[in-house]
């Protein structure tokens, strides 16, 4: 296990190294905070603010929901673009054909293949942790209020299991991979769409129906579902004023709740998806990565 972490640690600082590609891991967040700095967030607001005014909604209210909204979609799609980025260092050994040194090193596959994993999990978590207190300040800064520390905590904990299951995911595809321009291909293609495919760019309930229920039994809108309902699921509870109808419907609508096929899905559904893809994934990164490996390409 030594080995494995000592690969881990050298491909979070190959990571780092492309400055670049660090950045660019980030486009999706900050494709997300554009749009509702400059297009979206009054838009949001003030329709909020109309629906809800017969229960006493005020402004305030709407802009400390939609920001804490925005907020948790910046959390959940980091921990999809960082984990994806991370793997770099597994492209560039498969490009400069490093692979065909690794199989004659003293050191088993399943740790070489393991390290790549790991560097994932721990970019992803990180660097999502950081956004996660940042984004916390900010709220706080702008809104005057934030989440309380046994939100953020559980976010926090939410944010440890997307990463990982996120990360075998993505460790899946790039076995896929052979080229560098390949890999930013995809890392393109990721950063476009999971602000889509998360329901975060606008509520997945805004699109066609059948497009909906496909987007919710994705991975990628359940993940977004358990940090909503821990970091504003509180800024919900104060714009509706208790009032359970139109709390179901603006959970419904901004993807707290999901449903398919006419049926709302479990509460737990989302975190054992997240733990099967983990496992799922994990087990088949792990097969065909040891195959590119043993082939040396």
């Amino acid at each position: 296990m030594r080995n494995a972490l000592l690969l881990a640690r050298r491909n979070v600082l190959i990571y780092w190294r492309d400055r670049t590609g660090v950045f660019l891991s980030f486009i999706a967040a900050l494709i997300l905070l554009l749009l509702y700095v400059f297009f979206l967030h009054k838009l949001n607001t003030d329709g909020i603010v109309e629906a809800l005014a017969p229960l006493g909604a005020t402004v305030e209210d709407a802009n400390y929901f939609v920001n804490a909204w925005v907020f948790s979609g910046i959390v959940t799609v980091t921990t999809v673009t960082t984990g994806l980025a991370a793997l770099v260092g597994f492209v560039d050994d498969r490009v400069t054909n490093r692979f065909t040194e690794f199989a004659v090193m003293p050191i088993r596959r399943w740790q070489i293949v393991t390290g790549y994993f790991l560097a994932s999990v721990a970019v992803a978590a990180t660097m999502t942790t950081v956004i996660l207190g940042i984004g916390w300040c900010l709220l706080r800064l702008i809104s005057g209020q934030a989440p309380g520390p046994l939100a953020v905590l559980e976010a926090w904990g939410w944010v440890l299991l997307c990463s990982a299951a996120f990360s075998a995911l993505s460790s899946f595809l790039i076995g896929f991979i052979s080229s560098s321009g390949a890999f930013t291909t995809l890392s393109t293609i990721v950063g476009t769409l999971i602000g889509f495919v998360t329901g975060s760019y606008i509520p997945s309930s805004m699109l066609p129906s059948q497009v909906s229920q496909v987007l919710n039994i994705l991975p990628f809108a359940q993940a977004a579902s358990l940090v909503r309902r821990t970091l504003a699921e509180d800024s919900l509870a104060n714009l509706t004023k208790g009032d359970a109808v139109q709390y179901a419907v603006m959970s419904d609508h901004y993807g707290f709740t999901l449903s398919f096929g006419g049926h709302l899905l479990p509460s737990w559904a989302p975190a054992l998806t997240l733990a099967v893809m983990t496992v799922a994934f994990g087990f088949l990164a792990t097969g065909l990565l040891r195959r590119r490996l043993r082939r040396g390409r």
